[in-house]
């Protein structure tokens, strides 16, 4: 299916006098919005099924009372703006409810108050249908607020005549403002709680950061990492059936509650959500709390804790975590776990540290991929960045800065000073393919004629950022122009340059036991197809082009993650 491009309705599609947001906020009820937001936000996928049923949901559901004038200029809009090549029925090119608006709501409702618990609210006395068009309105306006942040990189970046580069940056920079893209729960829960269960057993296998961790966790008023993490998936459960939860029906879950509440008023600037994914679930009454967003709840069993325990050990005193953290757990224990679920015991599968653990003189001056699999004459040469685009350049939007970060941290460090250059990402994987041509790695792996060989370079990474659109399509960018200076690109067989999120290898496993002939689909495909379809990242070719439902989950391809876990045995 071809993706197409669709208008996000404003406040000014739509009526012609001027508000604030300001203005507006006051006359929303805080707590029946939120409430609203919140199942809006969980239903949202329903609204795809059928050609109308947003115009319908929006007329029938958000704003039942309102009166024939405006509701007509709410129909007149949609079709207004609608793809005039679809039937009439077809509204599906023209929205108002997205995530992100949704979301931003949310923090702005929640930026009003320093308690959120239902009366304590006097100023909000407005009539229930006013309350309702009022946020609907705020909502056209937080759309608005989108569109401009948009508007910024159409002026700098969309032109007449596209070069390659010209078509690739603006894609990516356009993806940048569209932050969220996951909607289907069982992508991120499945590969949450395998890491999070890997990272227990590595915290434990390091006394020194097992104390740290458990220090972090007396700071929250939690004992044990077990009780955090049981916890935190029964919530993460009981929110799959209902968007509230009581601590007076399960008390075991007050403490866990109470550090995942939103306590005080929130600031109202863009922060790309950064208050919601830290604190995502508000006390609506006593002992009664309202799950804001299901993915960042979710994020609390691994994705977001990570970054929390990171800061913790700073505070702590153990500066070389993150270093340690990064070349032994995410390069390492992480790595080889994933590709264990993935291949089984297929192919040749060796670890930077397993390759250093060869007896091979002046091995420690050796750059090495930091894991190398071959398949016959296939080689996969992965290099892992647990590195994260600044949220900081995300929110100020700066284009300059934000394309400069990501060849920094992706391609190479100081590219603006040829003296200075540090290779990344990009550079790494082309001088990993150069050794291994040259017969550097058949120590290791004595594959007879290395030149014959088939190589794959891949970025693992653990930012979604980058499986958003335009990312791989921009390293892939440099990586050919990198190989066309050394004279590689027709000489050897090189395939094109892939990033792929840690988390597919988690959540697709088998499927990607023939890794190669899935690469080569989407880069055929991407090659083929123009315009959006032509910038999709891996990721979201996986679950959106090739495997439309999830996959089954076999006990064999998991149970090395469970082994001497803190896991009770079945």
């Amino acid at each position: 299916m071809e993706s197409k491009l669709v208008v996000r309705l404003s406040y000014r599609d739509i009526f012609q006098d001027k508000q604030s947001i300001p203005h507006i906020l006051k006359k929303i009820n805080c707590h029946v919005a939120l409430i609203f937001l919140v199942l809006l936000n969980k239903n949202e996928h329903e609204l795809r099924k059928d050609p109308s049923n947003e115009l319908k949901y929006i007329l029938n559901n958000w704003l039942p009372g309102l009166n024939k004038n405006i509701k007509q200029k709410i129909i007149k809009a949609f079709y207004k703006h609608k793809d005039y090549k679809s039937s009439k029925e077809d509204l599906r090119s023209v929205v108002v409810i997205n995530r992100i608006s949704t979301l931003r709501s949310m923090e702005l409702l929640l930026s009003q108050s320093t308690d959120f618990k239902m009366g304590s609210n006097s100023i909000l006395k407005e009539k229930e249908t006013e309350s309702e068009l009022a946020l609907f309105k705020l909502y056209l306006m937080i759309n608005e607020e989108i569109a401009s942040r948009q508007d910024k990189i159409f002026k700098e970046y969309f032109k007449d005549t596209f070069d390659e580069l010209d078509d690739i940056q603006f894609h990516l920079l356009i993806g940048i403002t569209n932050p969220l893209i996951k909607l289907d729960i069982a992508e991120s829960i499945q590969p949450e709680i395998y890491k999070f269960i890997l990272f227990e057993k590595w915290l434990r296998s390091k006394p020194e950061y097992y104390e740290m961790s458990l220090s972090y966790l007396r700071r929250i008023n939690i004992s044990t990492w077990y009780e955090y993490f049981t916890d935190v998936f029964n919530i993460c459960r009981g929110s799959t059936e209902t968007i509230f939860i009581s601590s007076k029906l399960y008390p075991v879950l007050e403490k866990i509650l109470s550090y995942l509440t939103v306590r005080g008023g929130i600031n109202s600037s863009w922060s790309e959500f950064q208050n919601l994914r830290k604190k995502p679930i508000i006390e609506i009454e006593e002992g009664l709390y309202l799950i804001l967003d299901m993915e960042f709840l979710l994020n609390k069993l691994f994705s977001s804790l990570y970054h929390e325990i990171l800061a913790h050990s700073k505070i702590y005193g153990l500066p070389n975590f993150s270093q340690d953290y990064n070349k032994d757990f995410i390069e390492d224990m992480l790595l080889e776990n994933s590709f264990k679920m993935t291949f089984g015991n297929s192919y040749k599968k060796l670890s930077e540290s397993t390759i250093k653990k060869t007896k091979q003189k002046r091995i420690d001056n050796l750059s090495l991929p930091d894991f190398y699999i071959r398949n016959g004459k296939k080689v996969f040469l992965f290099e892992c960045k647990n590195s994260f685009i600044s949220n900081a350049n995300k929110i100020k939007l700066n284009t300059e800065e934000l394309l400069d970060e990501i060849k920094t941290k992706f391609y190479c460090y100081g590219f603006k000073d040829a003296s200075k250059i540090k290779s990344k990402a990009v550079l790494q994987l082309i001088n990993f393919i150069r050794l291994s041509i040259e017969g550097s790695y058949t120590f290791f792996d004595n594959t007879g004629n290395p030149k014959k060989l088939i190589y794959y370079p891949i970025l693992i990474v653990t930012d979604p950022t980058l499986t958003s659109i335009g990312f791989n399509q921009y390293l892939n960018y440099y990586f050919e122009k990198e190989l066309f200076k050394i004279g590689y690109s027709s000489k050897y067989f090189i395939k094109s340059f892939t990033i792929i999120h840690i988390d597919d290898f988690l959540y697709h496993q088998r499927r990607l036991k023939k890794l190669s002939n899935v690469i080569d689909h989407y880069h055929n495909y991407i090659d083929k197809v123009e315009g959006l379809d032509s910038m999709i990242s891996f990721s979201d070719f996986l679950t959106n082009k090739i495997y439309l439902r999830r996959p089954k989950m076999l006990k064999k391809n998991v149970s090395h993650i469970f082994e001497n876990s803190l896991l009770p045995k079945e």
